[in-house]
């Protein structure tokens, strides 16, 4: 049997070389437990912050949603967070918690996460939870939808954008309605064509060259005899229907001449190329020939010509759809003319076979109304003893002096969102395309000074001035092999390098006018513009209509090219919710 002396167990007592043990053994339990909680919540805060994200697109995602309750927000919450987070995985999550307060929007989530190591100190799960708070509608925004409304929209296109255009504006109207701002959303529609239609109301505004100064104004006429003051509202003047009624402006204006016609500069008389010139296609000269009486018109159709005046009124004119705008007698009529005049006229093209007065004279002399010695441009009447203009169609299009002014008036910048919606309501799909005058009316709308002041100055803070330019087609231009070498346009004939260009290649003119489109949507981000741009299908071999679209837009995410009528809604749908401007806060 062991036994322990007394010196024996005092060397015992004394011996500390199983102390660490000991003091290890007493202390693994508390170490153990610090590791384990650090780890739990380690995994908590990964969990937390994976709800945090979740929140955030489910709080966005439903705050761009334009008409919906605080009910209806709160289930497309909870289905978007579910899509993104995993609860099962987690831990378990309680339903989202949603309220509203004007323009914010606050969502909340809580839930546990299970623990591992605190079970050890009887602590089985760990509580998370995330918030997040959304600003809805901050600031004013500015919005101009120019719009294409050219022939080939015609039929389920057009229809199917003014749907995507009136859910746009329901979008940005429901998304202001909450903001504290003074008028908060402002939207204009330009619709275009070949042109744009200003409005017949701005006649007499001081924009608008009433007084033939522009250099542009009547020049091809003046340039082939016509008198330098020959003036574009005076011939409207001087012109009725065949039933009497008076021919007005129908309120197209053309390019202005460069560099005006791609900037919003301020008219000013003062620079006469920043005014604005109506409209007015010329009656061009009459196209048959004849060495007698009896008429025959080229290329098709005939009519008689008598010699007494009351055979005069079409002088032998085609009439019906012709590829040039042709509704007037290059003779006039007895009534405007003298008899003696009218009687020496004789059918020609060219004049070359002619005996009388007239003998010698041009196509050219025609046009600009040189057939009439005793008074030029005599054929189109006077404000007192109106021509009456011929009913022909060119193309398609209806002919006379409003001839390629085929778009609805423009609304400038308005609050009123039936006004507004007025207005997409009443486009048509009629005439060419001239994506690049659609794009700077739609910049003059948008702009603080003349033509159209609706526009907040360019230095007001929290304002965002933006631009949502459609298009189905490329920009287009009608050249013939006539003497102007074109249909009359925004750009007037290109026999006047209006454009740049001579060229009678209708992909020379194409070219050209993309250029200046191209440099209209510069500028306009050079101001700070906000541009999106929608091609809307966009046939394949118009490939450089989409490099010009995708080139106007402000970046990659700001170009759409919907293929289909349900696309082109969704384009416009991404758009409005873009607009919505939702910032998360906290």
């Amino acid at each position: 049997m062991l036994q322990i002396t007394r010196p024996n167990l005092k060397r015992l007592i004394q011996d500390v070389r199983g102390n660490v043990a000991i003091l290890f053994g007493l202390a693994i339990i508390p170490l153990a437990l610090g590791v384990g909680a650090g780890v739990d919540y380690g995994r908590a805060l990964l969990v937390r912050e994976r709800m945090q994200s979740a929140l955030d697109a489910a709080t966005l995602a439903v705050g761009s949603w334009p008409g919906l309750s605080d009910a209806e927000m709160k289930t497309k919450a909870q289905e978007y967070f579910d899509a993104n987070y995993p609860s099962n995985s987690f831990g378990a999550v309680s339903p989202l918690t949603l309220s509203t307060s004007g323009n914010t929007i606050v969502v909340s989530a809580s839930g546990s996460v299970p623990t591992t190591f605190m079970r050890i100190a009887n602590i089985d799960d760990v509580a998370v939870a995330a918030s997040t708070t959304v600003l809805r509608g901050m600031g004013t925004v500015e919005v101009v939808l120019a719009l294409d409304n050219s022939g080939s929209m015609a039929g389920s296109k057009i229809d199917a954008l003014k749907i995507a255009a009136n859910d746009l504006v329901d979008t940005l109207f429901d998304v202001a309605q909450n903001s504290p701002e003074a008028d908060p959303i402002k939207i204009a529609v330009v619709p275009f064509a070949a042109g744009v239609n200003v409005g017949s109301q701005y006649a007499n505004a001081s924009w608008m060259d009433t007084g033939n100064n522009n250099p542009y104004h009547a020049d091809a006429q003046k340039a082939y005899g016509a008198p330098s003051t020959t003036n574009n509202f005076t011939l409207f003047s001087s012109l009725k229907t065949s039933s009497g009624a008076a021919v007005t402006w129908a309120g197209c204006v053309e390019a202005r001449p460069m560099p005006y016609d791609a900037t919003d500069d301020a008219a000013s008389t003062g620079n006469p190329s920043t005014l604005f010139v109506p409209m007015f296609a010329p009656d061009e000269p009459d196209n048959w020939t004849a060495t007698t009486f009896t008429c025959s018109n080229s290329p098709s159709g005939s009519s008689s010509y008598t010699g007494s005046s009351s055979a005069l009124r079409y002088n032998c004119a085609p009439t019906g759809n012709k590829s040039y705008n042709n509704y007037l007698p290059d003779a006039g009529t007895s009534t405007i003319c003298s008899t003696a005049t009218n009687t020496n006229w004789t059918c020609s093209s060219g004049f070359a076979n002619c005996g009388g007065a007239n003998t010698g004279k041009s196509e050219k002399d025609g046009f600009a109304g040189k057939s009439i010695p005793s008074s030029l441009n005599c054929k189109y009447g006077t404000a007192a003893d109106k021509a009456t203009v011929a009913n022909i169609t060119v193309g398609g299009i209806p002919g006379g002096p409003n001839f390629m002014c085929t778009s609805a008036p423009i609304l400038p910048l308005s609050t009123d969102k039936t006004t507004i919606k007025n207005a997409i309501n009443a486009m048509a799909a009629q005439g060419a395309t001239g994506v690049g005058e659609g794009a700077a009316w739609g910049w003059r709308a948008l702009s603080p000074s003349e033509p159209l002041t609706e526009g907040r100055n360019y230095s007001i803070t929290n304002n965002t001035k933006v631009l949502v330019l459609m298009t189905d087609g490329q920009n287009t231009y009608y050249p013939n092999s006539k003497f102007l070498k074109s249909w009359y346009d925004i750009y007037g004939y290109i026999v006047q390098n209006h454009l740049g260009t001579t060229s009678t290649s209708s992909s020379t003119l194409t070219q050209f006018m993309d250029q200046r489109t191209l440099q209209t949507c510069n500028n306009m981000k050079a101001a700070g513009v906000v541009i999106y741009t929608v091609a809307f299908q966009i046939p394949g071999d118009q490939a450089g209509a989409l490099t010009l679209l995708n080139s106007c837009a402000t970046d990659q995410d700001k170009y759409f090219a919907p293929g289909t009528n349900a696309e082109l809604l969704a384009a416009f749908n991404a758009i409005g919710q873009d607009l919505s401007e939702l910032r998360v806060t906290k």
